[in-house]
């Protein structure tokens, strides 16, 4: 019984004192036409001025029904990690949505780029394909990454929602009751 209390205490500790990032989308529009494309923002805050986000890797999830994502490159990333010059920026590595940056600055450039803002990570495009009620865009960890600090420690992050939109045929406007 000890024991299981003292892990349970170690697990406390470890999780208490980790660093955090609240990761979240912003979209220009929520309502949108087929054909029409919409640009999402991806945004990350960190918890406190200690932290740094020095690598990130994620998926991009929606219904391919629906959306097509608009072709990505490197103008795509945010600069919080530094240009194309200083961090290995990959898209599409681990499947056709997978978003990867790692960053070569050194922890005291990359936390001035970082400190006390919100700060963007990536922005896509996306066009509508097909109507429909609804659909939604949200992001998931990849099992070798996610969003670590400058050490290696990954960061618990926080994904605020999802982007919700409401699709309408081409040239159908919404009538209010």
């Amino acid at each position: 019984m000890k024991i299981m209390s003292a892990i349970a205490f170690l697990l406390i500790v470890v999780c208490s004192s980790a660093n955090a990032i609240t990761i979240s989308l912003s979209s220009s529009q929520s309502l949108i036409n087929v054909g029409d494309s919409v640009t999402v923002d991806i945004f990350a805050e960190l918890d406190d001025q200690e932290s740094n986000l020095a690598l990130f890797d994620f998926f991009v999830e929606f219904d391919s029904g629906i959306f097509n994502l608009s072709p990505l490159d490197y103008s795509n990333f945010g600069s919080a990690l530094g240009g194309p010059f200083d961090s290995i920026q990959d898209i599409g590595a681990l499947g056709s949505n997978n978003i990867f940056e790692s960053t070569f600055l050194d922890i005291t450039t990359l936390s001035s780029l970082q400190f006390g803002q919100s700060f963007r990570l990536f922005s896509f495009e996306l066009t509508s394909l097909a109507p429909t009620v609804s659909s939604k865009i949200f992001l998931s960890e990849s099992l070798f990454g996610g969003f670590l600090d400058f050490d290696g420690n990954l960061l618990l992050s926080q994904i605020t929602g999802t982007v919700s939109y409401t699709h309408l045929r081409a040239h159908e406007t919404l009538r209010y009751l």
